[in-house]
Protein backbone atom coordinates (compact mmCIF):
# COMPACT_ATOMS: atom_id res chain seq x y z
CA UNK A 1 0.00 0.00 0.00
CA UNK A 2 1.20 3.77 -1.14
CA UNK A 3 0.69 6.57 0.99
CA UNK A 4 1.02 9.89 0.21
CA UNK A 5 3.02 12.22 2.28
CA UNK A 6 0.87 14.06 4.46
CA UNK A 7 -0.82 9.94 5.21
CA UNK A 8 2.81 9.06 5.98
CA UNK A 9 3.20 11.48 8.11
CA UNK A 10 0.49 9.86 10.64
CA UNK A 11 1.68 6.42 10.04
CA UNK A 12 1.15 3.87 13.18
CA UNK A 13 3.56 1.41 14.30
CA UNK A 14 1.74 -2.06 15.24
CA UNK A 15 3.84 -4.26 17.25
CA UNK A 16 2.86 -7.80 17.93
CA UNK A 17 4.77 -9.71 20.68
CA UNK A 18 5.26 -13.08 19.37
CA UNK A 19 6.84 -16.29 21.48
CA UNK A 20 8.34 -18.92 19.31
CA UNK A 21 5.25 -21.64 19.00
CA UNK A 22 7.98 -24.35 20.28
CA UNK A 23 6.30 -27.53 21.84
CA UNK A 24 6.74 -26.70 25.62
CA UNK A 25 7.55 -23.67 25.42
CA UNK A 26 4.36 -21.40 23.74
CA UNK A 27 1.01 -21.71 24.88
CA UNK A 28 1.75 -23.87 28.01
CA UNK A 29 -1.96 -23.72 29.61
CA UNK A 30 -3.49 -24.76 26.42
CA UNK A 31 -1.32 -27.39 26.37
CA UNK A 32 -2.89 -29.14 29.50
CA UNK A 33 -5.78 -29.66 27.64
CA UNK A 34 -4.60 -30.13 23.71
CA UNK A 35 -1.14 -31.20 24.03
CA UNK A 36 1.92 -29.26 23.22
CA UNK A 37 2.49 -29.88 19.62
CA UNK A 38 -0.89 -28.75 18.72
CA UNK A 39 -0.44 -25.61 21.23
CA UNK A 40 2.70 -24.74 19.65
CA UNK A 41 1.19 -25.41 16.12
CA UNK A 42 -1.79 -23.30 17.09
CA UNK A 43 0.01 -20.43 18.81
CA UNK A 44 1.97 -19.71 15.43
CA UNK A 45 -1.42 -19.84 13.37
CA UNK A 46 -2.15 -17.00 15.53
CA UNK A 47 1.28 -15.28 14.68
CA UNK A 48 0.33 -15.32 11.40
CA UNK A 49 -3.26 -14.09 12.04
CA UNK A 50 -2.30 -11.55 14.35
CA UNK A 51 -0.03 -10.07 11.26
CA UNK A 52 -3.28 -10.80 9.04
CA UNK A 53 -5.26 -8.70 10.82
CA UNK A 54 -3.18 -5.93 10.68
CA UNK A 55 -2.62 -6.64 6.47
CA UNK A 56 -6.73 -6.35 6.81
CA UNK A 57 -6.36 -2.53 8.97
CA UNK A 58 -3.51 -1.41 6.42
CA UNK A 59 -6.00 -1.41 3.52
CA UNK A 60 -7.82 0.98 5.47
CA UNK A 61 -5.45 2.97 7.49
CA UNK A 62 -1.45 3.70 7.53
CA UNK A 63 0.04 1.46 9.44
CA UNK A 64 3.62 -0.07 9.65
CA UNK A 65 3.80 -3.81 10.76
CA UNK A 66 6.45 -4.70 13.44
CA UNK A 67 7.10 -7.85 15.05
CA UNK A 68 8.72 -8.30 19.13
CA UNK A 69 10.02 -11.65 19.32
CA UNK A 70 11.39 -13.90 22.13
CA UNK A 71 13.34 -15.88 22.68
CA UNK A 72 17.17 -14.68 21.40
CA UNK A 73 17.96 -17.30 18.74
CA UNK A 74 14.09 -17.64 17.75
CA UNK A 75 14.73 -14.92 14.33
CA UNK A 76 14.29 -17.38 11.64
CA UNK A 77 11.51 -19.46 13.33
CA UNK A 78 10.00 -15.78 13.12
CA UNK A 79 10.96 -15.20 9.50
CA UNK A 80 8.67 -17.81 8.75
CA UNK A 81 5.46 -16.94 10.03
CA UNK A 82 5.67 -12.84 9.76
CA UNK A 83 5.22 -11.35 6.07
CA UNK A 84 8.71 -10.14 4.17
CA UNK A 85 10.17 -7.12 5.16
CA UNK A 86 8.42 -6.72 8.70
CA UNK A 87 10.90 -5.35 11.08
CA UNK A 88 11.86 -7.46 13.93
CA UNK A 89 13.15 -6.54 17.13
CA UNK A 90 13.94 -9.13 20.39
CA UNK A 91 11.93 -8.52 23.44
CA UNK A 92 14.13 -6.78 25.77
CA UNK A 93 13.55 -6.14 29.31
CA UNK A 94 13.40 -8.46 32.74
CA UNK A 95 9.50 -7.19 33.40
CA UNK A 96 6.56 -7.20 31.21
CA UNK A 97 5.78 -3.72 31.95
CA UNK A 98 9.46 -2.87 31.04
CA UNK A 99 9.28 -5.46 27.82
CA UNK A 100 5.82 -3.27 26.38
CA UNK A 101 7.22 0.25 26.94
CA UNK A 102 10.74 -0.76 25.70
CA UNK A 103 8.61 -1.99 22.39
CA UNK A 104 6.62 0.46 22.01
CA UNK A 105 9.29 3.32 22.77
CA UNK A 106 11.26 1.45 19.63
CA UNK A 107 8.16 2.09 17.36
CA UNK A 108 7.91 5.31 17.94
CA UNK A 109 11.13 6.27 16.82
CA UNK A 110 10.03 4.94 13.53
CA UNK A 111 6.88 6.25 13.51
CA UNK A 112 6.61 9.41 15.80
CA UNK A 113 2.56 9.65 15.41
CA UNK A 114 1.65 6.57 17.47
CA UNK A 115 2.69 2.88 18.51
CA UNK A 116 0.48 -0.02 18.86
CA UNK A 117 1.58 -3.42 20.73
CA UNK A 118 -0.94 -6.42 20.77
CA UNK A 119 -1.04 -9.80 21.87
CA UNK A 120 -0.32 -12.86 19.52
CA UNK A 121 -3.82 -14.87 20.96
CA UNK A 122 -6.35 -12.46 19.77
CA UNK A 123 -6.82 -13.90 16.31
CA UNK A 124 -10.58 -13.43 15.81
CA UNK A 125 -10.14 -9.34 16.79
CA UNK A 126 -12.45 -7.38 14.83
CA UNK A 127 -10.80 -5.46 12.56
CA UNK A 128 -12.73 -2.58 12.92
CA UNK A 129 -11.43 -2.81 16.42
CA UNK A 130 -8.00 -2.03 15.90
CA UNK A 131 -8.57 0.36 13.35
CA UNK A 132 -10.43 2.13 15.67
CA UNK A 133 -7.13 1.95 18.10
CA UNK A 134 -5.35 3.82 15.53
CA UNK A 135 -7.67 6.96 14.22
CA UNK A 136 -8.07 7.67 17.62
CA UNK A 137 -4.02 7.53 18.05
CA UNK A 138 -4.09 9.61 14.83
CA UNK A 139 -6.18 12.57 16.12
CA UNK A 140 -4.23 15.38 17.38
CA UNK A 141 -4.07 15.53 20.83
CA UNK A 142 -2.21 13.48 23.75
CA UNK A 143 -3.38 10.49 24.40
CA UNK A 144 -3.26 7.03 25.59
CA UNK A 145 -5.18 3.81 23.84
CA UNK A 146 -6.26 0.37 25.88
CA UNK A 147 -8.12 -2.72 24.41
CA UNK A 148 -9.50 -4.57 27.74
CA UNK A 149 -9.04 -7.79 28.18
CA UNK A 150 -11.71 -9.84 29.37
CA UNK A 151 -9.87 -11.35 32.11
CA UNK A 152 -8.93 -8.18 33.77
CA UNK A 153 -5.75 -7.17 31.91
CA UNK A 154 -5.27 -5.80 28.16
CA UNK A 155 -4.93 -7.10 24.84
CA UNK A 156 -3.72 -3.60 23.50
CA UNK A 157 -2.05 -0.65 24.28
CA UNK A 158 -1.46 2.61 22.27
CA UNK A 159 0.95 5.51 22.84
CA UNK A 160 1.76 8.74 20.96
CA UNK A 161 4.73 9.97 23.44
CA UNK A 162 7.31 8.94 26.52
CA UNK A 163 4.60 10.79 28.59
CA UNK A 164 3.16 7.20 29.20
CA UNK A 165 6.35 5.39 30.22
CA UNK A 166 4.67 5.49 33.98
CA UNK A 167 1.29 3.20 33.36
CA UNK A 168 4.28 0.70 32.65
CA UNK A 169 5.84 0.49 35.97
CA UNK A 170 5.66 -2.68 37.79
CA UNK A 171 2.84 -3.94 39.19
CA UNK A 172 1.46 -8.08 38.99
CA UNK A 173 1.10 -8.84 35.15
CA UNK A 174 -1.60 -11.26 34.83
CA UNK A 175 -3.22 -10.65 37.51
CA UNK A 176 -7.16 -9.91 36.92
CA UNK A 177 -6.64 -6.26 37.92
CA UNK A 178 -4.13 -4.99 35.71
CA UNK A 179 -6.40 -3.11 33.67
CA UNK A 180 -8.18 -1.27 37.11
CA UNK A 181 -4.71 -0.25 38.24
CA UNK A 182 -3.66 1.06 34.92
CA UNK A 183 -6.70 3.07 34.75
CA UNK A 184 -5.60 4.69 38.19
CA UNK A 185 -2.72 5.49 36.62
CA UNK A 186 -3.91 6.63 33.51
CA UNK A 187 -5.59 9.52 35.89
CA UNK A 188 -2.63 9.66 38.18
CA UNK A 189 -0.85 10.81 35.44
CA UNK A 190 -3.86 13.00 33.80
CA UNK A 191 -3.46 11.40 30.58
CA UNK A 192 -6.70 11.04 28.17
CA UNK A 193 -7.65 7.29 27.94
CA UNK A 194 -9.58 5.98 24.81
CA UNK A 195 -10.90 2.06 25.40
CA UNK A 196 -11.98 0.04 22.48
CA UNK A 197 -14.16 -3.11 22.54
CA UNK A 198 -13.27 -5.70 25.55
CA UNK A 199 -12.21 -8.43 23.98
CA UNK A 200 -10.38 -12.49 24.46
CA UNK A 201 -7.33 -13.97 24.43
CA UNK A 202 -6.81 -17.71 23.90
CA UNK A 203 -4.46 -19.30 26.55
CA UNK A 204 -6.68 -22.24 28.03
CA UNK A 205 -9.56 -24.64 27.10
CA UNK A 206 -12.46 -21.82 28.02
CA UNK A 207 -10.82 -19.40 25.13
CA UNK A 208 -10.15 -22.07 22.93
CA UNK A 209 -14.00 -22.88 23.29
CA UNK A 210 -15.16 -19.25 22.72
CA UNK A 211 -12.68 -19.18 19.80
CA UNK A 212 -14.15 -21.96 17.76
CA UNK A 213 -17.38 -20.23 18.84
CA UNK A 214 -16.25 -16.94 17.34
CA UNK A 215 -15.18 -18.58 14.12
CA UNK A 216 -18.02 -20.72 13.50
CA UNK A 217 -20.18 -17.91 13.19
CA UNK A 218 -17.58 -15.94 11.26
CA UNK A 219 -16.54 -15.77 7.18
CA UNK A 220 -13.42 -17.78 6.23
CA UNK A 221 -11.55 -14.17 5.83
CA UNK A 222 -11.21 -14.06 9.77
CA UNK A 223 -8.70 -16.06 11.06
CA UNK A 224 -7.66 -18.38 8.31
CA UNK A 225 -4.20 -19.87 9.60
CA UNK A 226 -6.24 -20.19 12.82
CA UNK A 227 -8.96 -22.32 10.88
CA UNK A 228 -6.80 -24.53 9.24
CA UNK A 229 -5.15 -26.15 12.43
CA UNK A 230 -8.45 -26.02 14.36
CA UNK A 231 -9.45 -28.51 10.51
CA UNK A 232 -12.42 -25.54 10.23
CA UNK A 233 -14.02 -24.67 6.97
Amino acid sequence: MEWSGDERRGLVAIGVMCKAPRPGYSKTRLAAAIGEEKAARLAGAFIKDAFHLIATVQRRAPVLPVAFYSPAGAEAEMAALVPPRVRMFLQEGDDLGRTMFDALQKMLEISPAGAILIGSDIPTLPADTLLQAVNALRQTGERVVFGPAVDGGYYLVGIKSLAAEPLFAPMMWGSDFVMAETRTRVRVAGLECVEVQSWYDVDTADGLAKLRGTLSLSGPDIAPATRTVLELP
